[in-house]
């Protein structure tokens, strides 16, 4: 169960920074509860994820999740480049978390 809150605190990490992008510099205001709710729930989740599981496992798995999810976010929605540098950068983010993993 552990494993599925902390997918869901991702995902709502994810929806939390694209909601403060959708917010214009917090000039589009119905964003903000977006980004609020977002990280809230995402700590939510977090917190009953590291009664089960490694605290530096755990944060490095979810960072670096959110950090690529938000990225094929900006490509699908804002049409963001993704050069070879964003992707050799995203894919030694996922490479550290899996030797993190192994580490365990």
């Amino acid at each position: 169960m552990a494993w599925l809150m902390l997918a869901g605190s991702v995902i709502l990490e994810t929806f939390a920074d694209t909601s403060m992008k959708l917010s214009d510099g917090f000039r589009k205001k119905g964003w903000i509860a977006g980004i609020a709710i977002g990280y809230v729930l995402s700590f939510y989740l977090m917190s009953h994820v590291l009664a089960e599981l490694p605290l530096g496992i755990t944060y490095a798995i979810w960072s670096g999740s959110s950090i690529a999810l938000t990225c094929v976010v900006g490509r699908a929605v804002w049409g963001e480049l993704f050069t070879w540098k964003k992707v050799v950068g995203i894919a030694l983010v996922i490479a550290g978390i899996v030797l993190l993993k192994l580490g365990v």
